[in-house]
């Protein structure tokens, strides 16, 4: 089940053949906020139990016919009224078994969406949208995504896209994405990344509506598209994101150098990166000089003479383009059970190269003169804490074999009995500080005043 405000899917479709005609049309709530009419987009509309994630009724028009808008649901009269070929208007109730004899009604024009509304406290009515000049714009842009260069799709299509009001784009973002992403992938000389990229940025798709999307833009190198879908995109499942990681990982540095990323992601990495480090290297209370010192006492001759006689480092261990890409894959949704299995697959090499990055995170997140700024993308502290965890569990066994893993086994040991040490001595003092929190103010203290203050 999933958390609160977490995405999960609900149902999943089947792809037709022909993918301009797959997905979804809409989801719309029905008697309550646990149950939801799921329309797709070929002939079929089902009614779904949230809580169970288990269908409860479905209806499907003739052989021949389709429904070409969302069913929505009449929680007065408590019907459902659906439109089939643009034109047909079909109303029926649950327990309806088929639409053959649902009443019907025929329009003289096209019909774009139903609305429900109530006038005053008694009367219904209907409102239906006509956008003939719309339907036949869509129809239009299909037929060009099938057989046009890519060079009318990219001006067309991104025309179609930027000129599209939000709810046009929001029931053809799906069909329009999969119509690109299929003729992509069966010719390798199509592709189109742009366009694909302002579809992800509408906020109209998720990844069970265009599965393969990332895949593609994985399979282009396409890094800025897959830095899309990782923000935009709350369903991705685990081996998905586990493959971004992989291949994030094993990115050149020259090749990572020359992506155009996110510029809010790049700000911060940059900030990051080239911060001064000619700071006091206070850690939250603990200075790297006694993390040094505590080091000698925790394991004295068990690891090479320079690791105890150098500070814990704080430079970046991959390129700042790589660094962005490997930040969207600590904010990603994940199931912990579900993610573990995949990250074991990553190799040793890869897992090191990791860690080294959450270190140098973790590190600079713990200075006490590191700002967080909210307005750029960033993982949270505990975000890099949860991964050291999860990536150290997979790997450990490996890293513990590996002569180069050591050094950075050792310091994250050093670190972390530090930390333990410091939240040991102010657990001591808690007691009194909680004391002085109890104290009255004197009321003939001044603006100005030295107090002391006797603990025990």
């Amino acid at each position: 089940m999933a958390a609160l405000y977490e995405g999960y899917t609900l149902c999943g479709l089947v792809p037709a053949q022909n993918l301009t005609s797959s997905g979804v049309h809409g989801i719309k709530s029905e008697r309550d906020d646990d149950h939801v009419l799921v329309t797709d987009s070929a002939r079929s509309v089902t009614l779904y139990k949230v809580s169970d994630q288990k269908p409860l009724c479905s209806w499907t028009v003739k052989q021949g016919r389709s429904l070409t808008c969302p069913v929505v649901y009449n929680s007065i009269t408590k019907e459902y009224v659906a439109v089939s070929d643009n034109k047909v208007i079909q109303i029926w109730k649950e327990d309806d078994i088929s639409l053959d004899k649902a009443f019907k009604a025929t329009l003289s024009s096209d019909v774009w969406q139903v609305h429900i509304f109530c006038s005053g406290e008694q009367e219904l009515y209907v409102a239906l949208s006509a956008f003939m000049s719309a339907s036949r714009q869509t129809h239009d842009i299909f037929c060009i995504l099938q057989t046009e260069p890519v060079e009318k799709v990219q001006q067309e299509v991104g025309a179609f896209i930027s000129s599209s009001n939000t709810t046009d784009l929001q029931l053809v973002a799906g069909r329009l994405a999969s119509a690109l992403v299929s003729r992509s992938l069966a010719d390798l000389t199509f592709y189109t990344g742009g366009l694909l990229s302002q579809l992800v940025q509408s906020r109209n798709l998720c990844y069970s509506i265009c599965p393969d999307l990332l895949l593609l833009a994985l399979e282009k190198r396409d890094y800025f598209l897959c830095q899309l879908c990782l923000q935009f995109f709350p369903d991705i499942p685990e081996a998905i994101t586990c493959a971004c990681l992989k291949a994030f990982i094993s990115m050149t540095d020259s090749d990572a150098n020359i992506l155009n990323l996110d510029p809010a992601s790049v700000s911060f990495m940059d900030m990051l990166i080239t911060k001064d480090n000619a700071q006091d290297g206070s850690q939250n209370g603990c200075s790297y000089t006694s993390v040094k010192n505590d080091s000698l006492e925790i394991m004295d001759g068990a690891v090479p003479k320079e690791n105890t006689q150098t500070p814990l480092e704080e430079t970046c261990p991959v390129s700042l383009n790589k660094a962005v890409l490997l930040n969207e894959i600590l904010q990603a949704s994940y199931s912990e059970n579900c993610l573990l299995p995949h990250l074991k697959d990553l190799s040793s090499q890869h897992a090191l190269v990791f860690l080294q990055y959450l270190q140098f995170l973790y590190l600079k997140y713990s200075q006490d003169a590191f700002p967080q700024r909210k307005e750029l993308r960033s993982p949270t502290l505990n975000q890099v804490m949860d991964w050291v965890c999860m990536v150290l569990d997979t790997h450990f066994t490996v890293l513990v074999m590996t002569p180069e893993a050591k050094g950075l086994l050792f310091k994250l040991h050093t670190f972390v009995k530090s930390q333990v040490k410091l939240f040991s001595e102010l657990g001591k003092i808690g007691s009194s500080l909680q004391e002085i929190n109890k104290m009255k103010a004197k009321k003939e203290i001044g603006q100005y005043s030295i107090e002391i203050i006797e603990l025990y």
